[in-house]
């Protein structure tokens, strides 16, 4: 088939991320792909050296020939360029409305539903959790990386990545990292995580650079963005991921270490719902540890500014919070892969 996806960056490197491996995985199964972004510089960051090779890139606004495509995704409920919809309006191309991640109980009921928009043929498409989604992009090669990760905590020196937004709270996680027993030698990535850092601690780093505090406990070296196969190489690696947005959190999922999600930030704090109704899963899929469960919520919502930071060792649940994430990573590689379900939704819209 013929996939066109669409993509208007929002959440800057999450929405790029979550369309480029999309694409990349709908390729894989065959699919001849073209990805329309409205900020390609952004794209090619975290694009892998062939990508090129196998997709086709296309600022948002290209003109594409009238039926050239099969399928058109508008990833996260992006609006199409108007001389693109015109021409869908008037066909029975498939338009898939590809929206954004999250563990809430309707998506299973509004997914794969018809769309009330203006297209003979559009559709929602749900990522998720369950049988009843879309599922989430999970490659063979990350659960191949997964499989010969670094041990945990080896050499006792804790690896932490930090890639976040703004967060005023990251002062207190840093605070527990250097309570513990374990030295923690965190890689920040540049853009809004080193500038978040640099104000906190008041510092003033620069790509290539490393800073450690004077007892030795916290030291960080700073990274340039990577590309997503270096990004998730990095994440396995690692002993504990703070993550952003959508593309990061799945893939710190997955790795089965513990993490901290700083969700993507939206109005009437309608984010934090749907924060913790992936807690609610989380704790549902992991150990029957309810202490555990209700500590790790406290500091989910905590670095969501959300509450305070509670007043706990790491080093004390540690061990059974990676041992709850390895629980989770189990059950998120039984799930669907969205490409692969992607695929099968679209064949059955061309095939009826």
């Amino acid at each position: 088939m013929r996939i066109d996806i669409y993509c208007k960056i929002v959440d800057n490197y999450g929405d790029a991320g979550v369309c480029l491996r999309l694409a990349r995985g709908l390729a894989a199964l065959g699919h001849k792909l073209r990805l329309l972004c409205d900020d390609l510089t952004v794209l090619r960051t975290i694009a892998a050296p062939d990508d090129e090779h196998i997709l086709t890139l296309l600022p948002f606004e290209a003109q594409v020939p009238a039926g050239s495509a099969d399928a058109v995704v508008a990833a996260f409920l992006c609006r199409l360029p108007e001389p693109r919809a015109q021409d869908l309006r008037h066909s029975r191309v498939p338009v898939i409305f590809l929206d954004y991640l999250s563990a809430e109980k309707w998506v299973e009921d509004f997914h794969g539903l018809r769309s009330p928009l203006d297209f003979p043929e559009g559709y929602y498409f749900y990522p998720g959790f369950t049988d009843h989604t879309g599922g989430l992009m999970l490659d063979p090669r990350l659960k191949e990386l997964c499989a010969h990760r670094r041990p945990y905590l080896q050499d006792g020196i804790r690896r932490v990545t930090l890639f976040s937004y703004h967060n005023q709270e990251l002062q207190g996680i840093l605070e527990l990292l250097s309570d513990s027993r374990y030295p923690s030698q965190i890689k920040v990535f540049t853009g809004l995580p080193l500038d978040n850092l640099n104000r906190l601690l008041s510092l003033q780093l620069q790509p290539g650079e490393r800073w450690q505090s004077r007892d030795g406990k916290l030291s960080f070296t700073v990274s340039r963005m990577v590309s997503q196969e270096r990004y998730d190489e990095i994440l396995v690696n690692s002993d504990f991921n703070l993550v952003r947005g959508e593309d990061s959190i799945v893939r710190a999922m997955c790795c089965g270490r513990p993490f901290l999600w700083q969700i993507y930030p939206q109005s009437e704090d309608s984010h934090i719902v749907k924060l913790q109704a992936f807690m609610d899963l989380f704790k549902e899929k992991g150990l029957a540890d309810p202490k555990l469960g209700a500590l790790i919520d406290q500091l989910q919502l905590y670095y969501n500014q959300h509450g305070a930071c509670p007043q706990v060792k790491l080093d004390d649940f540690e061990v059974a919070w990676q041992q709850w994430c390895g629980c989770f990573q189990c059950y998120l590689f039984a799930l669907p892969n969205l490409a692969q379900s992607l695929s099968e939704f679209i064949l059955k819209k061309i095939e009826v």
